[in-house]
């Protein structure tokens, strides 16, 4: 594609990128990030202002006119209508604008008109103007929609992030949707907010199919093919295709995990540079590389956030057992942000509960209370669950033999029973031992204070709240 043909398709993209990026905001449209600040209303009025009022009518005249010569522009009124009219206004002004730039020749892009700020100005000129006038907005709004705590639309703005900083997060996707739907029966997960809405079922299969049909593919065309042009996705379709919220769960989150670590791990073998490489998008006009793995990123935050909202209306909260809203209350108090899960069952054993969460065995936080021997003084191991612990290692690093704790000693001196033992919230603070091997997991469980419950935390989270040692346990 020419230089100018490029131009063309980022403007014909502008009003899908501008209504996407203002589809969301609800009553915070008209909310200023800051006093003083543009609202997302106030600067989709501004785009519409630009072409309606200005763009177009000098570009009418260019075309028209020997190099016409422009007065400032002057505001029409009308302009305070609701957030939807401006966005179908904007749409139609840029349409015609789209219409009288696809049939230019030569001569008709060289034609010029005179600007009151820039001087004589070309029609081609004038077009890069207003792509950079789109773009300028477009992160405007991306902005406001940070400051005002909205799912991020980097890609829609034409943000790109560095490959290497994608990484990370879009690894752990599949760990925060287990974490979701810990706890919650199949019936549940399948279960849809409203009729026309998508089940934690059907959101988690909008992910997997999506990796491996499409973010992949393409990421595999864009590094490998000049320029690739792709098709937009239209998710009403996808989902009149089959009814998900057939199979299981655990099913399509392994098929998600598989689909994703490939997608990662492609990613990771592209060069320095690849991020640049270019392709065209049904929906997003030119992009870059970069651009479509940073959509994929904030794809992945956008159906986390519609996961939890599904999840807070099918699965009405289960009351917290006083054991476990001790747990929650100590949490909150050291500023570990997080959610105690009650479980279907009881996850006596690592197993149950990994199987309950959905994740590995040695991302379970094991809580083994001993008492010491000599001193008779309590020691909470906290361990892999894929792991058993050498007592008489331990005992050797401490200086004093381990013993066995019984039911009525671990509930005295940490406050709960058997099987819900939490790492933190004890009457006083333990001797704590730290298994080094949770350190390798980005994310990791534990138990909340009662059989029944469980928590996700970090292992650096764990180590502060704790404050205890590491060590190898094995």
């Amino acid at each position: 594609m020419t230089e100018r043909e490029l131009t063309v398709a980022r403007l014909a993209a502008t009003p899908t990128l501008l209504g996407e990026m203002a589809r969301d905001p609800g009553t915070h449209a008209w909310t200023p990030p800051k006093p003083g600040e543009w609202s997302i209303g106030e600067v989709v009025r501004h785009l519409v202002e630009g072409d309606r009022d200005t763009f177009l009518p000098r570009l009418r005249r260019m075309l028209a006119e020997p190099r016409p010569v422009f007065d400032k522009t002057q505001r029409t009124e009308g302009d305070n209508a609701d957030l939807s009219t401006l966005l179908a206004a904007f749409a139609a002004a840029r349409k015609q604008t789209i219409t009288l730039l696809g049939g230019l020749d030569e001569a008709g892009w060289r034609r010029e008109g005179v600007s009151p700020s820039r001087g004589a100005v070309s029609v081609e000129a004038y077009a890069r103007t207003m792509d950079a006038h789109d773009t300028e907005h477009l992160r405007q709004i991306q902005d406001v929609r940070a400051t005002l705590g909205l799912t991020p639309k980097r890609c829609e703005a034409r943000v790109a992030l560095p490959l290497g900083e994608l990484l990370k997060p879009l690894a752990a996707t599949p760990d925060l949707v287990a974490a979701l739907a810990a706890g919650l029966d199949a019936e549940t997960l399948s279960r849809r907010p409203e009729p026309e809405e998508w089940s934690m079922k059907e959101v988690l299969a909008h992910l997997m199919e999506l990796d491996s049909r499409l973010f992949l593919p393409r990421f595999r065309l864009m590094a490998t093919e000049d320029r690739p042009r792709f098709a937009a996705f239209d998710p009403v379709a996808w989902a009149r295709e089959r009814d998900r919220r057939a199979g299981r769960f655990e099913d399509d989150l392994a098929a998600f995990r598989r689909a994703r670590a490939e997608a990662v791990a492609y990613l990771a073998t592209l060069p320095p540079g690849a991020g640049e490489r270019p392709g065209l998008s049904g929906f997003f006009g030119p992009l870059s590389l970069a651009q479509y793995v940073t959509h994929m990123a904030d794809h992945d935050l956008e159906h986390l956030d519609q996961m939890r909202a599904c999840r807070s209306i099918v699965a009405a909260p289960a009351a917290l057992p006083a054991s476990a809203r001790r747990v929650a209350d100590a949490l909150a108090a050291a500023g570990v942000t997080t959610t105690i899960v009650v479980l279907e069952h009881a996850a006596r054993t690592s197993a149950d509960a990994a199987r309950a969460v959905g994740c590995d065995v040695g991302q379970i936080v094991k809580s083994l209370v001993f008492r010491l021997r000599d001193s008779g003084r309590p020691l909470l191991v906290l361990t892999s669950g894929a792991n058993r612990v050498d007592e008489a290692k331990l005992g050797a690093l401490l200086g004093e033999p381990l013993g066995k704790a019984d039911a009525e000693f671990v509930r005295a001196h940490t406050g709960f029973a058997i099987g819900g033992v939490a790492p933190l919230a004890h009457p006083a603070p333990l001797t704590t031992l730290v298994d080094e091997d949770l350190l390798k997991w980005d994310a990791i469980w534990a138990a909340g204070g009662h059989p029944h419950t469980v928590f996700r935390l970090t292992s650096d989270e764990l180590r502060r709240v704790t404050g205890g040692r590491v060590v190898r346990v094995n």
